[in-house]
């Protein structure tokens, strides 16, 4: 019973972390760009993040991006915050993923399009790979590092995604990939690039050159 309770509570705090990402990356932006009762207005909408978004004030005026003498908050208080953003943090990277797309959105805020160009590949590559049509131990290991820090997850967690049973179609993607795209098999990272209808011969080139470096 307990050990149900902890894991429901890790899955909410994952779940919480996620929802105050998007809002956070807003707000520090509007920080950034020293808009005006910025942190009064995201206090009013989102009265269950105060505690948070007090703190990226903070950080922020500490940092020199609000041109003002920053007051403190009580050392406690500091400390608490710095636990709860390491938790986070933790939960975060080591969360499950159930789909590389539905993370890249949650995570970053990328849609298809968006994530294949932060992967710099074709969207008809990353439809394969959310099919799980690529091999998992053909894909270049810079490419791994570089999925892993986009979507915010272990390599670990990236892998085990890319391991599972093939899916029929791509959620969100298929339809990007005008030619078609699904093999009757699986094919290496490799293959994927080289076959790909949608990734630039230069992306091409860096990729293939990867593997051919054995990276």
């Amino acid at each position: 019973m307990s050990t149900d309770m902890g894991a429901a509570g890790a899955a909410g705090a994952a779940a919480a972390a996620r929802e105050f990402e998007p809002i956070a990356f807003a707000f520090v932006e509007e920080l950034a760009r020293r808009e005006s009762g910025a942190l009064d207005r995201y206090l009013a909408r989102y009265p269950g993040y105060a505690r948070e978004l007090s703190a990226l004030a903070f950080e922020s005026a500490a940092g020199g991006g609000l041109g003002v003498e920053p007051m403190a908050p009580p050392v406690a208080l500091r400390e608490r915050l710095r636990e709860d953003a390491r938790a986070a943090l933790a939960l975060g990277l080591a969360v499950a993923l159930d789909s590389l797309l539905a993370r890249g959105r949650a995570h970053a805020g990328l849609n298809p399009r968006a994530l294949a160009a932060r992967l710099d590949i074709g969207v008809d590559v990353l439809a394969l790979l959310e099919e799980r049509h690529v091999a998992p131990n053909t894909i270049a290991t810079p490419f791994l590092s570089r999925l892993s820090d986009v979507l915010g997850a272990t390599a670990d967690a990236v892998r085990a995604y890319l391991a599972g049973p093939p899916l029929t179609v791509a959620r969100g993607v298929a339809y990007h990939a005008p030619k078609g795209h699904t093999p009757a098999r699986q094919v290496s990272f490799a293959e994927a690039i080289a076959g790909s209808n949608l990734t630039t011969a230069e992306q091409k080139a860096r990729w293939l050159a990867s593997e051919e470096r054995g990276e």
